[in-house]
């Protein structure tokens, strides 16, 4: 996939943004758990529980799946691909495994929502919940915080696949290839095939990667549409 320059620099935006936007809605959660652990105050924690639970379906929620629908955009129209070097392919991983246990913890979120918006607070088990979600939150926070290093630092190493599409690659630079007829070629098919291939088949794997992102947030929506009504 080629990007021109300026578009290029929309999808860099795009996903500093949303990564650094997911960074920021998790750290906010953070001090609103702790805030609801510490806190004395009946209308301040449950003002904290209840915001937690906005502030985990509709920012941070939506915020994860761009930053991994716009890195894999990005990665695309890069050198550096999608899974030819180790530190994109750990980011990738990262960023969907943070993601993932915040889609499995979005019921505790609700459960500690709808126990601060009880008539009585339920003080004891609401500080245990609490305290769960407040750990996961800064477990969170430390995941992210390895692809953001990752992303700076940029530390080298090729995955068997990047390795194995570096060979022709350089095999093609060192070993000049006498031209072919024009008459002697396929139509659509350049003399590099292998690589042109090659890279169609990593597309096709992106585009699915992304499209599957995509439909899972819309039925986070959905869902989450249909249980405030």
């Amino acid at each position: 996939m080629k990007m021109t320059p300026g578009i290029r620099k929309f999808a860099l935006t795009a996903h500093v943004s949303t990564s650094v936007g997911l960074l920021g809605s998790i750290a906010a959660f953070f001090v609103l758990a702790l805030s609801g652990l510490n806190d004395q105050e009946t209308q301040a924690i449950r003002a904290a529980y209840l915001g937690m639970g906005l502030l985990a379906k509709f920012i941070i929620v939506p915020l994860a799946f761009a930053s991994i629908a716009t890195g894999v955009i990005q990665s695309l129209g890069t050198p550096w691909g999608l899974f030819r070097h180790y530190w994109v392919v750990a980011k990738l991983v990262l960023t969907v495994f943070a993601t993932t246990i915040l889609l499995i913890k979005l019921k505790l979120i609700g459960y500690a929502a709808s126990l601060a918006s009880a008539a009585i607070l339920p003080r004891a088990e609401l500080r245990v919940v609490g305290m769960e979600l407040a750990v996961h939150a800064a477990g969170g926070l430390l995941v992210l915080l390895v692809p953001m290093v990752l992303s700076v630092y940029k530390p080298r190493g090729l995955t068997p696949f990047g390795m194995r599409q570096q060979q022709p690659q350089r095999a093609l630079s060192e070993r000049p290839r006498p031209a072919l007829p024009r008459t002697s070629r396929s139509p659509g098919v350049s003399s590099d095939g292998t690589i042109t291939f090659t890279l169609r088949r990593m597309q096709i794997v992106a585009f699915a990667a992304t499209v599957l992102v995509l439909h899972v947030f819309v039925l986070h929506v959905m869902k989450t549409g249909l249980a405030g009504h």
